[in-house]
């Protein structure tokens, strides 16, 4: 198939269960038909910790520090390691069908979603490079991250865009990972992450006119995000499986 346009969604939960709960409800609505290819735009208000699903959490997350701090911690459904989420990080969620151009298995779409990111930046003045298999990177520090799942018919793909986030709450509440790719060498949070000198409103810009998503979605699975929220996300067997 071509490329064509996307559909938008820019919308924002109360609660990062909810959050990462809406992503696989879309997902699955896409599986079965009933959602075009989608980007999605959201934002947490207050800090919070997101893992992978493959994540163990013991390893990359300071659970004690954030069960202090009542940071809440949740797992999402897509891969990649532990990340803070929270004022000055946006989050966008593409959500394509396996055959899009380009995009035939994880480590192709990968590679095809975040050079179309990285064209765009480049558009705005911004020299932003891939590294590490799953980074964005701005001279030579962390600005993103991804993970993806796939399904039989599309894939969820799903990352972040530090435009101002407060990289303390990274030294606060996440571990320094034990699988590290080679560009970060060994180098703690704060000296590791950046932030890109743009702001929301034109990352969001930037995102929408890359994967030409200006079509709004005019309804989205609300009764399936509360109950994965209820039978998955907000529940302690989920988030500490590993």
């Amino acid at each position: 198939m071509s490329e064509a346009s996307l559909h938008f969604l820019e919308l924002s939960l109360p609660t990062p269960a909810e959050n990462v709960a809406l992503d696989e409800a879309l997902l699955l609505d896409a599986e079965a038909g009933r959602l075009p290819p989608l980007l999605r735009v959201w934002e947490e208000t207050g800090p919070a910790v997101v893992i992978g699903s493959g994540s163990r959490i013991q390893e990359e997350v300071n659970v004690e520090e954030c069960c202090a701090e009542r940071v809440p911690i949740v797992r999402r459904c897509t891969g990649g390691g532990a990340v803070v989420l929270g004022r000055g990080c946006l989050c966008y969620s593409l959500i394509l069908p396996s055959t899009w151009p380009g995009c035939g298995g994880v480590k192709a779409s990968v590679s095809c979603v975040l050079s179309k990111i990285c064209d765009a930046l480049a558009k705005l003045n911004l020299d932003v490079a891939v590294d590490g298999g799953s980074d964005l990177v701005y001279e030579g520090r962390k600005v993103g991250g991804s993970g993806q799942r796939r399904m039989l018919r599309g894939f969820l793909h799903h990352g972040t865009l530090l435009f101002g986030m407060d990289v303390a709450l990274m030294e606060k509440y996440l571990r320094i990972p034990k699988r590290q790719p080679d560009y970060r060498q060994g180098r703690r949070h704060r000296d590791f992450v950046t932030q890109l000198p743009i702001r929301a409103e034109a990352l969001q810009q930037m995102l929408r006119e890359a994967w030409q998503a200006f079509t709004p979605l005019d309804r989205w699975p609300e009764a399936q995000t509360q109950r994965l929220v209820q039978s998955k996300y907000a529940q302690k067997e989920w988030t500490y499986r590993r």
